[in-house]
C-alpha cells in the first residue's frame, strides 16, 4: 500500500517552478474530523472550508500566507463578508493568527507542522 501511495504522489508532483495550484493538496490532521465530541466542528462550523483553503495555500515550512479577503472570495466563490466572518471565527478559536501588513493580511496557521520528507 505504501508503494502505491508513493507512486501516486510521484505522478502528481508539480515542478517547483509551477504556478498552477490546481493540483495542490495539503495534509489535514486526522483529529480535525475524527473526534467523539466534535470539538472542531463545534468551534469552526462552516469556517472549515476557509481553513482547508488556508492549509492548501500556506507556505509549506511555516504555515503562513498573505492574502486579501477579496482574493480568497474570488478563488472560492464565497462572498467576501462570509470570508471575513470565517476569519474571525478561526481567529477567536485559536486556529489562525492574523496581522495586517498594509497591503494584505498575513495569516499564520497555529499548530502548523511542516510536511517532511522521509
Amino acid at each position: 500500500m505504501t508503494e502505491l501511495i508513493a507512486s501516486i504522489l510521484k505522478q502528481h508532483q508539480l515542478p517547483h517552478h509551477s504556478k498552477s495550484h490546481a493540483f495542490w493538496w495539503g495534509y489535514v490532521w486526522r483529529g480535525l474530523v475524527v473526534s467523539k465530541n466534535a470539538q472542531h466542528y463545534k468551534a469552526m462550523g462552516s469556517a472549515l472550508w476557509l481553513y482547508l483553503y488556508l492549509i492548501i495555500h500556506a507556505d509549506r515550512k511555516r504555515g503562513t500566507l498573505f492574502r486579501i479577503t477579496k482574493t480568497i472570495a474570488e478563488d472560492t466563490g464565497i462572498p467576501a463578508r462570509t470570508i471575513q466572518l470565517w476569519l474571525k471565527t478561526l481567529r477567536e478559536n485559536g486556529y489562525i493568527q492574523t496581522e495586517r501588513t498594509g497591503r494584505s493580511l498575513q495569516i499564520k496557521i497555529t499548530k502548523w507542522r511542516p510536511i517532511s520528507k522521509r
